[in-house]
């Protein structure tokens, strides 16, 4: 449906609702009240910023790239536009000129919604502390029952940044007696560690 049409209808049922606002009723009608209004919160929101020039998104991505100057250096900025546009990410000598950028491609191609996320992911990988794998047993142990605490893109960072080497999952899994983890494949290991953690952490936690 497009915009012209859909103004149509939404004035055609704003009059009926207008008019017969008194004769209704119901819990099932109440329940469509609600999802709806917060339905229109949403759209009015990316109407707003569609009548302002920009995209869904592209306001919140400008206040990520100002408030985190000195972690979203050149380079960074670089690796971010590529994610977000591919191959032909907008390119600039310059960190400031590189966020107009992006800013701007953003909006222009609607991609902000997918940038803010792939900033937000930067942000917070870059904001974790570089601390050193644990090696003694008792470490490892309660390393197991950490990862074991994690929500499924943590532990899938965690799998993909710190524990990426095979030979320190196959460790992991032994501090933590894992069945026939020495034979298992790199994917097999880390759903194996997953699956057994999450029951550690669960049982400790009750």
């Amino acid at each position: 449906m497009n915009p012209p049409a859909l103004a149509a209808r939404l004035h055609e049922l704003a009059q009926q609702l207008e008019k017969q606002s008194s004769r209704l009723q119901g819990v099932a009608l109440g329940k469509s009240v609600n999802t709806l209004h917060k339905q229109l919160d949403s759209f009015e929101k990316k109407l707003q910023a569609a009548v302002g020039g920009h995209g869904p998104g592209v306001q919140e991505l400008g206040l990520l790239l100002k408030a985190n100057a000195k972690l979203l250096t050149l380079s960074a900025l670089r690796a971010i536009a590529k994610d977000v546009f591919g191959a032909d990410a907008p390119k600039a000598a310059k960190a400031p000129l590189l966020k107009k950028a992006i800013l701007q491609e953003a909006a222009r191609r609607h991609r902000g919604e997918v940038a803010v996320k792939v900033v937000r992911a930067f942000l917070e990988k870059a904001n974790t502390p570089k601390t050193s794998l644990p090696k003694e047993e008792a470490a490892l142990l309660r390393e197991f029952l950490r990862l074991g605490g994690l929500d499924d893109e943590a532990f899938k960072r965690e799998m993909s940044g710190r524990w990426k080497k095979v030979s320190d999952l196959k460790r992991l899994a032994k501090a933590n007696k894992l069945p026939g983890a020495k034979s298992l494949a790199k994917a097999d290991l880390i759903r194996e560690i997953k699956k057994v953690s999450r029951r550690a952490h669960a049982n400790v936690a009750d």
